[in-house]
């Protein structure tokens, strides 16, 4: 892959602007977290920080994938302003901790000297990083948690960041969903039905192992909503199984599937593709 961006260097390495243009690619298919910085004149490093274990470990599931696919795919190193590094990719475990996820990202800005922080998945771990990253100076780039959740507890959207590269819909985005599909509903017999079933309409955020223990004590108390969406507990197929069928009838939003219509400019590759390169590994 080659990126041909104009960008001064010093030192004989790789500018922070020039690498962040050069790797933003990149970073998307690594889906959440990871830095980039250069190791040497000819290396750029990139750190990659993700739930793999804990309760959220199921957003780590495909790392091992996707570091191994972009590993190959950039095996060649990148063109940038003519000239081409190597890329070395630092792993790091956040344990579902946003203790641990920050103490890693200082690690890496400070001995390992990366040249960008991407952390993967739920805020738990993309807001201490990003913390650090405005700390160290090292730019991040960060996705899969709603814009609200970075952008309000670090000032809200008056408040500017010099490191911090956000991309993900917002909170208005799954309310109007939701609106809508629910207004698609004969509304007079739902709302019937729930009155004299005494049913609401049931929202929230939570992760799989204690969605599961929650709903088996709401079944145990008779209390089955009618409507139930899940942020974060029924996104993996994993999670799906685990709830047997005590999840029939719940929904959660999704920001990927293997049926959207669009191709990476990474790769060229759909994702279908994708997907099928994961279910044959």
């Amino acid at each position: 892959m080659t990126f041909n961006y104009q960008s001064g260097r010093h030192d004989g390495g790789v500018t922070r602007r020039t690498a962040l243009k050069g790797l933003a690619a990149g970073a998307a298919v690594l889906a959440a977290p990871s830095y980039l910085r250069a190791q040497s004149a000819q290396t750029i490093k990139i750190g990659f920080i993700s739930p793999q274990t804990g309760q959220m470990a199921p957003f780590g599931e495909t790392d091992a994938f996707a570091l191994d696919f972009i590993r190959k795919h950039l095996a060649n190193g990148l063109e940038i302003g003519g000239k081409t590094y190597a890329l070395e990719i630092i792993e790091r475990d956040a344990q579902s901790n946003p203790n641990r996820a920050a103490e890693l990202a200082g690690e890496l800005c400070q001995n390992d000297g990366v040249h960008m922080l991407i952390p993967a998945s739920t805020t738990d771990v993309t807001l201490p990083v990003s913390e650090q990253g405005e700390l160290f100076e090292v730019p991040t780039i960060s996705s899969t948690a709603p814009w609200q959740a970075v952008i309000m507890p670090r000032g809200g959207a008056d408040q500017s960041f010099n490191w911090t590269y956000h991309f993900f819909w917002g909170l208005e985005d799954i309310i109007q969903t939701f609106v809508n599909m629910w207004n698609s509903v004969d509304s007079n017999k739902k709302i019937n039905a729930f009155k004299e079933a005494g049913c609401e309409i049931l929202g929230g955020l939570v992760f799989p192992a204690d969605l599961r223990t929650a709903t088996i004590q709401m079944a145990q108390q008779g209390f089955k909503p009618k409507i139930m969406t899940v942020a974060a507990g029924l996104l993996f197929p994993s999670a799906v199984e685990a709830m047997g069928d005590l999840g029939a009838g719940m929904s959660t939003e999704v920001w990927w599937t293997p049926a959207f219509p669009y191709k990476s400019t990474l790769t060229g590759e759909s994702s279908a593709d994708l997907a099928a390169k994961w279910e044959q590994s």
